[in-house]
């Protein structure tokens, strides 16, 4: 299968990425300033270790149990009023910031799915994970080992244990092809908002 043009992106994307991109980074500036952000971390943090420690070996940790658990500590205090509009993005941007620490103190694959499944339960996790992993990053020359260890790992099982195996055979040469066309350019903007 060939593609005769190039996809065109929706001509609002670019703007609502944008002003999503804008929430979340202000979501996290907050967070920053926050009185109760130390205490908030420590107990988000228990609160996904434990849940990870619990679960059976051959069980994945379950993403809305998790947020639920965290809506329950109120780790977002609902009376600040500077937070008052953006609670969801604040809490999103906390979990973003303690997934990257607990990923730091546990670079397991059992984490990592957690995290994923994190990803599309809270708004504003993202770029807070992703900052906080990148500072770990390159500060940290062990954390860097076992992240690409990690992620060498969860790679070679993809290779290995394709989605095509899932997928039906009139349905194979699409993914072959979409997979081509990834490794010849890969494009990210294919990941965040579907191939074409």
């Amino acid at each position: 299968m060939t593609y005769a043009s190039q996809p065109r992106a929706h001509p609002h994307r670019d703007e609502l990425q944008a002003y999503r991109q804008s929430a979340a980074e202000r979501s996290v500036a907050q967070l920053k300033e926050a009185t109760w952000r130390e205490d908030a971390v420590m107990r988000a943090c228990q609160i996904m270790e434990l849940t990870i420690d619990r679960r059976p070996d051959d069980q994945r940790v379950e993403s809305e149990p998790l947020v639920e658990a965290f809506l329950a500590a109120n780790l977002v205090p609902r009376a600040d009023g500077n937070l008052a509009d953006a609670n969801d993005l604040v809490l999103g941007a906390l979990i973003g910031e303690v997934a990257a620490l607990i990923l730091h103190r546990r670079t397991e694959r059992i984490v990592w799915k957690t995290i994923r499944s994190l990803l599309r339960q809270l708004n504003g996790m993202f770029l807070a994970f992703r900052i906080t992993v990148r500072s770990l990053f390159q500060d940290d020359e062990a954390f860097r080992e076992r992240l690409n260890k990690l992620a060498d790992e969860i790679v070679a099982d993809a290779i290995y244990h394709p989605a095509s195996e899932m997928l039906q055979l009139q349905e194979r040469d699409n993914f072959s092809a979409l997979l081509e066309q990834w490794r010849a350019s890969p494009e990210l903007r294919s990941v965040w908002f579907g191939v074409p």
